[in-house]
């Protein structure tokens, strides 16, 4: 699962990582940096070139604003959206789901950040956050959007990330993390491929330049917007550190 992100690059910057012009940026206007983001706010978004899925040859792509947590287009206008439903998709499933199976060859995007959140189970009633990052390079996480219209005649773009099995050095931690694409892998994502054909994308990330640290439990609450959410913390329980996971960090 993927439910935190930090969001912190100026709009500029991000215009920068999706090759396009800062006046380019739709709806730029709408997305606010923040350190630690949930479902709800709206994040940049990079959408399929014009005509990609039906194998037109464009290279233009779309830099948008769009808000985290999809609500699908069949959705009853005066219906009142939930964010939390959908902010991820299971990469396993998501051809047998009908909110997705739609959206899987003509609405596929990149969710740009500068990394993620995610919390370990400690005990039954302890959680210990982590942050995960790769340094000097934003995340670029494979998603799906869709596009509703409420009752009020108001359109709005909304977006979910794709999940995966997590990378076997990171089980204990969690089972889930999000689909994160090279470079390569972006462009392919974007392009008119058949999304059977992009299958391989969807596996775990495990390259060396992911790194890790733990962080302040304040980060749960989304009001916590300081820049500490992402400084690391040192990790204790019961009085006792954890020797076991801190040799792990020292690798990452």
């Amino acid at each position: 699962m993927c439910g935190r992100t930090r969001s912190t690059l100026a709009r500029q910057d991000v215009a920068r990582a999706a090759g396009v012009e800062p006046e380019d940026f739709v709806d730029g206007d709408k997305y606010k940096p923040v350190q630690n983001m949930g479902p709800g706010r709206y994040g940049p978004v990079v959408v399929q070139p014009s005509g990609a899925a039906q194998g037109e040859k464009k290279t233009e792509i779309r830099l948008q604003a769009m808000r985290w947590g999809l609500v699908p287009s069949f959705t009853k206008p005066n219906a009142k959206p939930d964010h939390f439903v959908m902010f991820n998709a299971r990469s396993e499933n998501v051809r047998e789901r009908p909110a997705f199976k739609r959206l899987l060859q003509s609405k596929r995007c990149v969710v740009l950040c500068d990394g993620y959140y995610e919390w370990q189970q400690v005990d039954k009633r302890e959680k210990q956050p982590y942050y995960f990052y790769r340094e000097g390079k934003p995340m670029k996480f494979a998603g799906l959007y869709d596009q509703w219209t409420n009752g009020e005649g108001e359109l709005m773009y909304t977006y979910t990330i794709l999940t995966t099995n997590v990378a076997p050095e990171l089980k204990w931690l969690h089972t889930r993390m999000p689909v994160i694409l090279s470079d390569d892998g972006v462009s392919r994502w974007l392009s008119g491929e058949k999304f059977e054909k992009l299958e391989d994308l969807l596996v775990s990330y495990s390259d060396k330049d992911l790194k890790w640290h733990p962080v302040d439990k304040k980060v749960g609450s989304m009001q916590f917007q300081s820049e500490d959410c992402t400084k690391k913390v040192d990790i204790k329980h019961a009085g006792v550190c954890l020797d076991f996971y801190k040799a792990l960090l020292q690798d990452h």
